[in-house]
């Protein structure tokens, strides 16, 4: 940014920066107790975990993939029966 971070970096550092602000504005809605379910791929997952660790917040993760095909297998079963 502005010359001080490479090129390969920035992308990096700007989804840092939208995670940090999202889950910091979003940790005011949730009481601490809540539970927190992250459904993203592994590279997210990994971002958003180290974002919660940050403010303290344990968090549980379910694969997109993985949510998406259990989802579309509901579906599927559903309009069959």
């Amino acid at each position: 940014m502005l010359g001080h971070l490479a090129r390969e970096q920035v992308s990096d550092f700007l989804s840092g920066l939208l995670i940090g602000a999202e889950v910091a504005s979003m940790s005011e809605s949730f009481a601490a107790q809540q539970a927190i379910t992250l459904v993203a791929g592994p590279a997210l997952i990994s971002r958003y975990q180290q974002a919660f660790s940050a403010i303290g917040r344990d968090v549980s993760t379910v694969d997109g993939d993985m949510a998406f095909q259990a989802g579309i297998r509901s579906i599927a079963h559903a309009v069959a029966n």
